[in-house]
Protein backbone atom coordinates (compact mmCIF):
# COMPACT_ATOMS: atom_id res chain seq x y z
CA UNK A 1 0.00 0.00 0.00
CA UNK A 2 1.38 3.40 -1.05
CA UNK A 3 2.11 6.05 1.62
CA UNK A 4 -0.70 8.31 0.41
CA UNK A 5 -3.19 5.44 0.55
CA UNK A 6 -1.98 4.52 4.03
CA UNK A 7 -2.58 8.09 5.21
CA UNK A 8 -6.04 8.25 3.61
CA UNK A 9 -7.09 4.88 5.02
CA UNK A 10 -5.80 5.84 8.47
CA UNK A 11 -7.84 9.07 8.41
CA UNK A 12 -10.95 7.13 7.37
CA UNK A 13 -10.46 4.67 10.24
CA UNK A 14 -9.84 7.52 12.68
CA UNK A 15 -13.16 9.10 11.65
CA UNK A 16 -14.92 5.79 12.36
CA UNK A 17 -13.37 5.57 15.82
CA UNK A 18 -14.34 9.17 16.66
CA UNK A 19 -17.91 8.36 15.61
CA UNK A 20 -17.98 5.37 17.99
CA UNK A 21 -17.71 2.77 15.19
CA UNK A 22 -14.67 1.09 16.71
CA UNK A 23 -16.07 -2.39 16.17
CA UNK A 24 -16.33 -1.75 12.44
CA UNK A 25 -12.77 -0.40 12.43
CA UNK A 26 -11.47 -3.53 14.17
CA UNK A 27 -13.13 -5.83 11.63
CA UNK A 28 -11.94 -3.88 8.60
CA UNK A 29 -8.41 -3.75 9.99
CA UNK A 30 -8.47 -7.51 10.59
CA UNK A 31 -9.49 -8.22 6.99
CA UNK A 32 -6.43 -6.40 5.58
CA UNK A 33 -3.06 -7.99 4.74
CA UNK A 34 -0.74 -7.86 7.75
CA UNK A 35 1.75 -5.49 6.08
CA UNK A 36 -1.00 -2.99 5.30
CA UNK A 37 -2.42 -3.30 8.83
CA UNK A 38 0.92 -2.54 10.41
CA UNK A 39 1.51 0.48 8.17
CA UNK A 40 -1.94 1.91 8.93
CA UNK A 41 -1.53 1.30 12.67
CA UNK A 42 1.81 3.14 12.63
CA UNK A 43 0.12 6.08 10.90
CA UNK A 44 -2.74 6.09 13.42
CA UNK A 45 -0.24 6.05 16.31
CA UNK A 46 1.69 8.93 14.73
CA UNK A 47 -1.51 10.98 14.30
CA UNK A 48 -2.51 10.25 17.90
CA UNK A 49 0.86 11.45 19.20
CA UNK A 50 0.42 14.77 17.44
CA UNK A 51 -3.02 15.25 19.06
CA UNK A 52 -3.33 13.14 22.26
CA UNK A 53 -7.07 13.89 22.63
CA UNK A 54 -7.71 13.24 18.94
CA UNK A 55 -8.73 9.58 19.44
CA UNK A 56 -9.76 7.26 22.25
CA UNK A 57 -6.86 5.29 23.70
CA UNK A 58 -6.19 2.35 21.34
CA UNK A 59 -3.80 -0.59 21.75
CA UNK A 60 -2.76 -3.03 19.03
CA UNK A 61 -1.19 -6.49 18.79
CA UNK A 62 2.25 -7.00 17.22
CA UNK A 63 0.63 -8.02 13.93
CA UNK A 64 -1.51 -4.88 13.72
CA UNK A 65 -4.82 -6.14 15.12
CA UNK A 66 -6.87 -3.89 17.40
CA UNK A 67 -6.46 -5.21 20.95
CA UNK A 68 -8.39 -2.71 23.08
CA UNK A 69 -9.98 0.72 23.20
CA UNK A 70 -10.74 3.09 26.05
CA UNK A 71 -13.25 5.86 25.58
CA UNK A 72 -15.57 8.21 27.41
CA UNK A 73 -19.24 8.18 26.52
CA UNK A 74 -21.37 5.62 24.75
CA UNK A 75 -20.53 2.45 22.83
CA UNK A 76 -22.68 1.21 19.95
CA UNK A 77 -23.20 -2.01 21.96
CA UNK A 78 -24.26 -0.28 25.21
CA UNK A 79 -27.77 1.12 25.52
CA UNK A 80 -27.01 3.76 28.16
CA UNK A 81 -24.60 6.63 28.70
CA UNK A 82 -21.37 5.63 30.38
CA UNK A 83 -18.66 7.43 32.31
CA UNK A 84 -15.96 5.30 30.69
CA UNK A 85 -15.84 2.25 28.43
CA UNK A 86 -13.05 -0.33 27.96
CA UNK A 87 -13.42 -2.79 25.07
CA UNK A 88 -11.28 -5.83 24.22
CA UNK A 89 -11.04 -7.35 20.72
CA UNK A 90 -9.82 -10.65 19.30
CA UNK A 91 -9.27 -11.30 15.58
CA UNK A 92 -11.29 -8.25 14.64
CA UNK A 93 -14.29 -9.18 16.79
CA UNK A 94 -15.50 -7.64 20.01
CA UNK A 95 -14.64 -9.87 22.99
CA UNK A 96 -15.61 -7.92 26.13
CA UNK A 97 -16.83 -4.48 27.21
CA UNK A 98 -16.42 -3.03 30.71
CA UNK A 99 -18.26 0.16 31.60
CA UNK A 100 -18.27 2.51 34.56
CA UNK A 101 -21.63 4.27 34.67
CA UNK A 102 -22.58 7.68 35.99
CA UNK A 103 -24.93 6.17 38.60
CA UNK A 104 -22.06 4.24 40.20
CA UNK A 105 -22.93 0.90 38.62
CA UNK A 106 -20.66 -1.26 36.44
CA UNK A 107 -21.29 -3.60 33.50
CA UNK A 108 -19.23 -6.42 31.98
CA UNK A 109 -20.40 -7.65 28.56
CA UNK A 110 -19.07 -10.85 26.96
CA UNK A 111 -19.26 -11.89 23.29
CA UNK A 112 -18.69 -15.11 21.35
CA UNK A 113 -15.97 -15.42 18.63
CA UNK A 114 -18.44 -14.02 16.08
CA UNK A 115 -19.06 -10.88 18.13
CA UNK A 116 -22.53 -11.92 19.36
CA UNK A 117 -23.36 -11.06 22.95
CA UNK A 118 -23.52 -14.03 25.33
CA UNK A 119 -23.79 -12.41 28.77
CA UNK A 120 -23.87 -9.23 30.81
CA UNK A 121 -22.74 -8.95 34.43
CA UNK A 122 -24.07 -5.91 36.27
CA UNK A 123 -23.03 -4.55 39.65
CA UNK A 124 -25.19 -1.77 41.04
CA UNK A 125 -23.97 1.04 43.25
CA UNK A 126 -25.61 -0.59 46.30
CA UNK A 127 -23.99 -4.00 45.71
CA UNK A 128 -26.72 -5.90 43.79
CA UNK A 129 -25.16 -8.31 41.27
CA UNK A 130 -26.96 -9.55 38.15
CA UNK A 131 -25.85 -12.11 35.55
CA UNK A 132 -27.82 -12.06 32.27
CA UNK A 133 -27.41 -14.71 29.56
CA UNK A 134 -28.23 -14.18 25.86
CA UNK A 135 -28.81 -16.51 22.92
CA UNK A 136 -26.07 -15.54 20.42
CA UNK A 137 -28.21 -16.61 17.46
CA UNK A 138 -31.43 -14.74 18.33
CA UNK A 139 -29.70 -11.99 20.39
CA UNK A 140 -32.47 -12.39 22.97
CA UNK A 141 -32.06 -12.77 26.73
CA UNK A 142 -32.63 -16.31 28.01
CA UNK A 143 -32.02 -16.02 31.77
CA UNK A 144 -31.11 -13.72 34.62
CA UNK A 145 -29.73 -14.39 38.09
CA UNK A 146 -29.65 -11.61 40.68
CA UNK A 147 -27.93 -11.62 44.07
CA UNK A 148 -29.37 -8.69 45.99
CA UNK A 149 -27.32 -6.91 48.61
CA UNK A 150 -30.01 -7.70 51.22
CA UNK A 151 -29.56 -11.47 50.73
CA UNK A 152 -32.50 -12.05 48.36
CA UNK A 153 -31.94 -14.00 45.13
CA UNK A 154 -33.90 -13.94 41.88
CA UNK A 155 -33.85 -16.30 38.88
CA UNK A 156 -35.76 -15.37 35.71
CA UNK A 157 -36.25 -17.38 32.51
CA UNK A 158 -36.97 -15.79 29.13
CA UNK A 159 -38.24 -17.08 25.80
CA UNK A 160 -35.11 -17.30 23.57
CA UNK A 161 -37.07 -16.29 20.45
CA UNK A 162 -38.97 -13.30 21.83
CA UNK A 163 -36.88 -12.34 24.85
CA UNK A 164 -40.06 -12.07 26.94
CA UNK A 165 -40.02 -13.26 30.55
CA UNK A 166 -41.63 -16.67 31.12
CA UNK A 167 -40.99 -17.39 34.82
CA UNK A 168 -39.54 -15.68 37.86
CA UNK A 169 -38.35 -17.26 41.11
CA UNK A 170 -37.49 -15.11 44.11
CA UNK A 171 -35.85 -16.51 47.26
CA UNK A 172 -35.82 -14.15 50.23
CA UNK A 173 -33.16 -14.02 52.92
CA UNK A 174 -35.70 -15.36 55.46
CA UNK A 175 -36.25 -18.52 53.36
CA UNK A 176 -39.61 -17.53 51.87
CA UNK A 177 -40.06 -17.95 48.11
CA UNK A 178 -42.17 -16.50 45.28
CA UNK A 179 -42.73 -18.08 41.86
CA UNK A 180 -44.58 -16.42 38.95
CA UNK A 181 -45.58 -17.60 35.47
CA UNK A 182 -46.08 -14.90 32.81
CA UNK A 183 -48.15 -14.62 29.66
CA UNK A 184 -46.59 -14.56 26.18
CA UNK A 185 -45.91 -10.82 26.42
CA UNK A 186 -43.82 -11.37 29.55
CA UNK A 187 -45.56 -8.50 31.33
CA UNK A 188 -48.67 -10.10 32.87
CA UNK A 189 -48.57 -12.67 35.67
CA UNK A 190 -50.92 -15.60 35.00
CA UNK A 191 -50.34 -17.56 38.19
CA UNK A 192 -48.11 -17.46 41.22
CA UNK A 193 -47.02 -19.61 44.13
CA UNK A 194 -45.58 -18.21 47.36
CA UNK A 195 -44.23 -19.95 50.43
CA UNK A 196 -43.81 -17.86 53.55
CA UNK A 197 -41.13 -18.34 56.16
CA UNK A 198 -43.70 -19.91 58.55
CA UNK A 199 -44.69 -22.52 55.95
CA UNK A 200 -47.88 -20.85 54.74
CA UNK A 201 -48.39 -21.33 50.98
CA UNK A 202 -50.39 -19.07 48.66
CA UNK A 203 -51.43 -20.05 45.12
CA UNK A 204 -53.10 -17.48 42.90
CA UNK A 205 -54.56 -17.37 39.38
CA UNK A 206 -54.85 -13.97 37.68
CA UNK A 207 -57.10 -12.43 35.05
CA UNK A 208 -54.86 -11.78 32.04
CA UNK A 209 -56.86 -8.66 31.09
CA UNK A 210 -57.35 -6.91 34.45
CA UNK A 211 -54.32 -8.57 36.14
CA UNK A 212 -56.52 -9.02 39.24
CA UNK A 213 -56.32 -12.35 41.13
CA UNK A 214 -59.41 -14.44 40.33
CA UNK A 215 -58.79 -17.36 42.68
CA UNK A 216 -56.48 -17.62 45.68
CA UNK A 217 -55.77 -20.70 47.79
CA UNK A 218 -54.07 -20.24 51.16
CA UNK A 219 -52.60 -23.38 52.71
CA UNK A 220 -51.70 -23.11 56.39
CA UNK A 221 -48.65 -24.92 57.86
CA UNK A 222 -51.14 -27.42 59.34
CA UNK A 223 -52.39 -28.32 55.85
CA UNK A 224 -55.76 -26.54 56.17
CA UNK A 225 -56.76 -24.82 52.92
CA UNK A 226 -58.85 -21.66 52.54
CA UNK A 227 -60.22 -20.71 49.12
CA UNK A 228 -60.84 -17.14 48.02
CA UNK A 229 -62.44 -15.49 44.98
CA UNK A 230 -61.75 -11.92 43.91
CA UNK A 231 -64.84 -9.67 43.82
CA UNK A 232 -64.21 -6.95 41.21
CA UNK A 233 -67.04 -4.80 42.61
CA UNK A 234 -65.59 -4.52 46.09
CA UNK A 235 -62.03 -5.20 44.89
CA UNK A 236 -61.55 -7.59 47.78
CA UNK A 237 -60.97 -11.32 48.22
CA UNK A 238 -64.08 -13.19 49.38
CA UNK A 239 -63.64 -16.50 51.17
CA UNK A 240 -65.42 -19.40 49.53
CA UNK A 241 -67.10 -22.27 51.36
CA UNK A 242 -64.91 -25.24 52.10
CA UNK A 243 -64.89 -27.75 49.25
Amino acid sequence: MEKQQVEQTAKSFESQVREGKTERFAEQLHNMPEADRKAIVQQIKADAQKSPDFLPNLTFTDNGELKSSDSYGNSDRVDHETKSTHSEYDNGKLKTIDTNNFNGSKDHYSFDPNGNQTSNDKTSANGDKEHDVYDPSTHKQTSAHIDFANGDKEDDKFNPNSGNKETSDLTHADGSTDHADFDRSGSVVLKSHSKKADGTQIDAIYDDKTTDPTFVDVTAPTGAVNHFHYDPKTQTLQQLPQR
